[in-house]
This record gives C-alpha cells, structure tokens and sequence, in this order.
C-alpha cells in the first residue's frame, strides 16, 4: 500500500492500483447440504 493504494507486489512500476471496498450487510442467508431442509437467517 503506498499513498493510499493498493498495489499487485508483482507491479513494480505502481501503475496499476487495486481498489478495495468494504461493504456491510443487511442480511445473510445460509443453506446445509446434508439430507433434510436446513436455513438460517441472520440480520444486521
């Protein structure tokens, strides 16, 4: 991370930023894969 950017460790020219984004969720569903139904709901 230089400058507040940050960057691949391959580039060594810094031309090519990566951007980051931090993101907050309302709601999160999950599933089971084993026989029967299973779910779970969590909110925020």
């Amino acid at each position: 991370m230089r400058e507040g950017e940050f960057y691949d460790p391959a580039d060594t020219a810094l031309s090519d930023p990566r951007h980051v984004y931090a993101i907050e969720p309302a709601q999160v569903l999950a599933f089971g894969k084993e026989k029967g139904f299973s779910a779970t709901r969590w909110r925020f």
